[in-house]
């Protein structure tokens, strides 16, 4: 398909979004993706499930010391509290069964009956303003950081009266990686011509635009300058993994991306990584926007997408032998895939990308709601 042709779908998909979907009151966008629960499904057993709180502290002093050790003392840490997780064991069976009548537990064990290979994948969603694939870059680099304080390569934390394993895993496979919250490097200015993200720097960050509306979450209390934290947080590894210091001992990476605002920060994470000697397969699709297979699910692109995807954590746990780093850029027109030096995808390095981040923190006003009353208090 020719890039002309892409635009003009994606700016249809752009105007969607922002037409009334992201213009909601951030309660509710959360309480709409927290809530949902994946639909029964004639051929795969899911199996809901609730990890309680730990009873101990020491997950939770265990993370304050991580964040500490790589931060650089400028961070403002808001403690919370424990919180149960709740989330769903998902596989394929033979046979359409009825679920309805037959208790979690009986539906994970016969969802362990139907396995047939060792490939066990921790999905971490993204939506509502939050990314998953960043989400996984941070518990990298957190189970790294436990395996540094305790010198070892196999952490452990004290978990609900045990000692739990903390190994890295067998991979981490991102699609459109948000590695850089404080969207402050060039491709957030240069990148725009195929991507969803409707943010320029001559229009606010639209949850801080003058006539969003207001909610019991949002403006946060006390108030701040970005949605997902503290400002002075935007610039700590464990939300910006696009600064991380050191990625030694990482498992094999995947990074998917479009043509995108975030290629900047996956480029750097991707290069500092390969320099590091972690193993890493990048691929970029030119003219694709951020998330694009699940936004344009019946292009070509997509398909090739979760094929990669698919292969690369199926290899990583049967095969890991034989992952092997490569960057490619896939044509828009002919998907023809051309080879990329991954020591070379950007000119940022981390010193510079974190020059420009914290300066982009520094001028970012804490938002204390709309300007109109209209837009106040908006109910869930």
């Amino acid at each position: 398909m020719e890039r002309r042709e892409i635009e003009k779908i994606v700016t249809a998909l752009r105007q969607q979004l922002y037409s009334g979907r992201f213009m909601r009151p951030i309660g509710l966008q959360q309480q709409k993706t927290a809530v949902h629960r994946t639909p029964f499904d004639d051929f795969l057993w899911i199996s809901q499930v609730t990890f309680p709180a730990p009873e101990e502290p020491d997950v939770h002093k265990g993370l304050l010391r991580v964040i500490e050790r790589v931060g650089d003392g400028r961070q403002i840490q808001i403690p919370t509290g424990y919180a149960p997780v709740m989330g769903e064991w998902v596989g394929h069976r033979k046979a359409s069964v009825s679920q309805m009548a037959v208790s979690e537990e009986q539906k994970y064990k016969e969802l362990m009956r139907g396995v047939s290979n060792t490939v066990t994948i921790l999905h971490v969603h993204g939506g509502a303003f939050h990314s998953g694939a960043n989400m996984c870059l941070a518990l990298i680099q957190t189970i790294l950081e436990f395996g540094r304080e305790q010198s070892t390569e196999k952490p452990t934390i004290r978990f609900n009266g045990r000692d739990v394993a903390l190994p890295v895993p067998a991979g981490v496979a991102t699609l459109s990686a948000y590695g850089e919250i404080a969207r402050a490097l060039p491709s957030w200015t240069t990148d725009r011509e195929y991507d969803i993200f409707n943010f320029d720097p001559k229009n606010p960050i639209i949850w801080t635009r003058p006539d969003f509306p207001a909610d019991a979450v949002w403006p946060s209390s006390p108030p701040r300058g970005d949605l997902y934290c503290d400002s002075t947080m935007l610039c700590h590894p464990l939300v910006s993994p696009a600064i991380a210091q050191d990625w030694t001992g990482a498992p094999p990476m995947l990074l998917l991306l479009g043509e995108e605002k975030l290629a900047d920060c996956i480029n750097l994470i991707a290069q500092r990584a390969t320099a590091q000697g972690v193993k890493v397969v990048w691929q970029q699709f030119e003219a694709m926007p951020h998330i694009f297979p699940l936004l344009l699910q019946k292009m070509p692109q997509a398909q090739i997408c979760y094929e990669h995807w698919a292969n690369f954590c199926t290899q990583c746990v049967e095969e890991p032998g034989k992952v092997k780093s490569t960057g490619t850029l896939v044509d828009c027109k002919t998907l023809h895939e051309r080879a990329m030096n991954l020591k070379s995808l950007t000119m940022l390095t981390r010193d510079s990308a974190l020059k420009l981040m914290c300066a982009e923190a520094s001028e970012r006003a804490a938002w204390t709601g709309p300007s109109n009353p209209k837009h106040a208090g908006a109910k869930m």
